[in-house]
This record gives structure tokens, sequence and C-alpha cells, in this order.
């Protein structure tokens, strides 16, 4: 999934702050990077 999580942030950065807050929901507010 990392991998994907690269190529949309390259592919549309603007989508990087929904994709956060989706993310972040699902991580219980735990950002993850790796």
């Amino acid at each position: 999934m990392p991998e994907q999580l690269y190529n949309v942030v390259v592919s549309q950065p603007s989508q990087l702050f929904t994709l956060a807050r989706s993310f972040k929901a699902n991580a219980n507010g735990k950002i993850y990077i790796g």
C-alpha cells in the first residue's frame, strides 16, 4: 500500500490532504509513513 500512496502523491498531490484525513481516521489519528 505505501507504494501506491507515493504514486498518488506524485500523481495528484492535491488529494494528499483528503487521503491523509481518511488514512488518519483509519489509523485512529496515528500517522504512518513507510
